[in-house]
């Protein structure tokens, strides 16, 4: 189905029209990247954060008033490190403590039976450790990435 307008080309013949519609176009096309937040987010707004590079971007999402992270990944110059932690016995509490040196890092956890579980709590504690709270005592697998 035709859209009725050239992807990219205002239909607005102005230069002031065509220069906002380019850099909102731009915005959009980078989840509005950089080392601040957009300004008057909106909800449902990403921002691509970029102010930990060189080793690290977030992609962050407005949610109830403030950017909430969405995912942790390292940027193209660095690469990223995997822990695995398999817990046994069951226990309420897993403390997951690793050496990445940053507390945005993201977590994947697993029951023994290898079914993706959701945790009631996940605490990132300080920059090399997380601390998941579970509604009951659970055993498994912890995959952490940073």
């Amino acid at each position: 189905m035709s859209q009725g307008f050239v992807f990219g080309t205002p239909a607005n013949r102005s230069d002031l029209e065509s220069v906002k519609v380019r850099v909102n176009l731009d915005a959009l096309g980078t989840a509005n990247a950089g080392d601040t937040a957009p300004a008057a987010p909106k909800e449902g707004m990403f921002w691509l954060d970029t102010s930990n590079a060189p080793t690290q971007w977030l992609l962050k999402q407005f949610l109830g008033g403030a950017f909430q992270i969405l995912i942790s990944f390292p940027t193209p110059t660095n690469t990223a490190t995997i822990t695995l932690f398999t817990i046994t016995p069951a226990v309420v509490t897993w403390t997951l403590t690793h050496n990445f040196n940053r507390a945005a890092v993201s977590v994947s956890l697993f029951d023994t039976n290898g079914k993706s579980v959701e945790a009631l709590d996940v605490n990132v504690s300080n920059v090399n450790e997380a601390v998941i709270t579970h509604a009951f005592a659970l055993g498994g697998t912890a995959v952490v990435i940073g």
